[in-house]
């Protein structure tokens, strides 16, 4: 984190979402508040995949195929 405060503007900005990505409002250095909103979610959301749904066919598109 030493190195992000290094940086300036944009670049300290970047470093810090990429080394609390995870931690948000979980780690001293990664407070909730300056957390990015694409970023909110809990980390447990974050990592839980979604899900794609199954493309329903009707009967009569089975039909045709068969």
């Amino acid at each position: 984190m030493s190195r992000c405060k290094s940086l300036g503007g944009s670049e300290a900005k970047a470093c810090r979402q990429r080394l609390c990505e995870g931690y948000w409002g979980k780690a001293e250095a990664c407070p909730k508040r300056l957390a990015p909103k694409s970023s909110a979610k809990t980390s447990a959301e974050a990592k839980t995949p979604k899900r794609k749904k199954k493309k329903k066919t009707s009967s009569s598109e089975s039909a045709q195929k068969a």
